[in-house]
């Protein structure tokens, strides 16, 4: 029965989510932000809060709340409001409080992960992704070797190269150009 509450309770979340959303929703059409803003803090409707300061540009506002809200995920939401809106401009360019929240939201996104490494100056990290991602690109051997290229300038910019390593990624290289089919010939 546990498990039925769990999901019973998750359930009654998401309507109340919906609807205090839509209650909420006339106040900011009609022109009344700050209504709407209060009733948004009060109940903690963080997609309107973000919609708020975004028609409004209020970046401080929404510091504000990312501190206020910090213990209620409101970050994190906002990483997740970003990636849904495609403003990934927005998403990869949070101030450097936010980095370590980022590093982690990023986890689950590693074709944008390694651009924060890069930005933060994380190049080991830059490496390990973009190697993991040309590894794991089967379609396109230019999207592949671009990869691993990226993969060996992180590296090099880590100041912590060494030649095996560089050797490896060369071998990944010359492997990813041969055509599959010359090697199941040779097998």
């Amino acid at each position: 029965t546990l498990g039925f509450q769990d999901s019973a309770t998750e359930e009654t979340r998401q309507r109340f989510a919906q609807c205090r959303s839509m209650a909420i929703k006339p106040f900011v059409v009609h022109g009344l932000s700050e209504i709407a803003a209060v009733l948004s803090e009060r109940y903690h409707d963080f997609a309107t809060l973000i919609q708020l300061c975004e028609s409004d540009g209020d970046e401080e506002r929404l510091k504000t709340y990312a501190e206020q809200f910090d213990a209620e995920g409101f970050v994190q939401f906002l990483f997740k409001y970003y990636m849904d809106q495609g403003e990934l401009g927005k998403l990869l360019c949070q101030p450097s409080s936010r980095h370590v929240a980022l590093t982690e939201f990023l986890k689950m996104h590693p074709h944008l992960s390694w651009l924060h490494h890069i930005a933060t100056r994380s190049f080991r990290e830059a490496h390990e992704v973009l190697t993991d991602l040309a590894v794991n690109e089967s379609e396109e051997l230019r999207r592949k070797k671009t990869l691993l290229s990226l993969s060996k300038l992180s590296l090099l910019a880590s100041d912590e190269s060494n030649q095996e390593q560089e050797q490896e990624l060369y071998s990944m290289n010359v492997v990813s150009m041969v055509p599959k089919s010359s090697m199941q010939e040779t097998l």
